[in-house]
């Protein structure tokens, strides 16, 4: 008798955890709550740009998993920044709250195109809102990233694709400094030419305060030669 109340007494358990936690997911983690939530987010760091989010969803072990997000300038014909998929690791009692504070941010296979135009401006000039130097920055992780450089002022650098990109982006020491370690493979810069993709790493670090910065370019295994030159 005592077996089979003990039984009965775990199944209602059971069935209440399931029903409650049922429950905390219809009101709390729908994902067109977490989506609206990652889009705001997003929106306020980059008011100057147009932010699209095609899905993003709570994880069971932690994390949001967000699918094809996308930024972009208005009249630009191609976004500055796309990716296929992302992980955003976020302070959970914040996002209970309708808020969401980033912690990590992993992107896997995205595209970013910087341009400078005849002006001297970048694409992303005034698109993001100014970080408060005692805030942290969120770590960045990159895997398997492309980057197109475009320049288009005066002298300004042939084209530029690196792709294969891996990098990193931590505010170590916080909150002033960003650190910033990766590599990637550089393909002929002038079209038409034939030099094989070159592995670069870059190491570098960033004052937030005073926007001083340096960095460090490798390239091992360059091939002198015409396409080069």
């Amino acid at each position: 008798m005592l077996r089979t109340t003990v039984i009965r007494g775990c199944l209602f358990l059971v069935l209440a955890a399931l029903g409650f936690a049922l429950w905390w997911a219809q009101s709390y983690v729908r994902p067109e709550a977490v989506r609206a939530t990652v889009l705001d987010s997003f929106a306020d760091q980059f008011p100057g740009a147009h932010v699209q989010v095609a899905e993003a969803h709570l994880r069971v072990f932690g994390g949001v998993s967000v699918r094809d997000l996308v930024l972009a300038r208005s009249g630009d014909a191609l976004p500055f920044f796309s990716a296929p998929t992302a992980l955003i690791s976020h302070d959970k009692e914040q996002l209970s709250n309708g808020r969401m504070v980033i912690r990590r941010i992993e992107l896997e296979g995205p595209t970013l195109r910087l341009e400078r135009r005849a002006d001297g401006r970048w694409t992303f000039d005034g698109l993001s809102r100014p970080s408060p130097a005692d805030r942290p920055v969120p770590m960045f992780v990159v895997n398997h990233g492309t980057i197109v450089l475009t320049d288009k002022s005066q002298a300004g650098l042939p084209p530029l694709t690196f792709t294969d990109a891996t990098f990193t982006l931590i505010n170590d020491p916080p909150p002033l400094f960003l650190n910033v370690k990766g590599s990637a493979l550089l393909s002929a810069p002038v079209p038409g030419a034939t030099m094989t993709p070159v592995r670069v790493e870059v190491l570098g670090r960033i004052h937030r305060l005073t926007g001083e910065f340096s960095f460090r370019i490798i390239a091992s295994d360059v091939a002198i030669g015409p396409d080069l030159a």
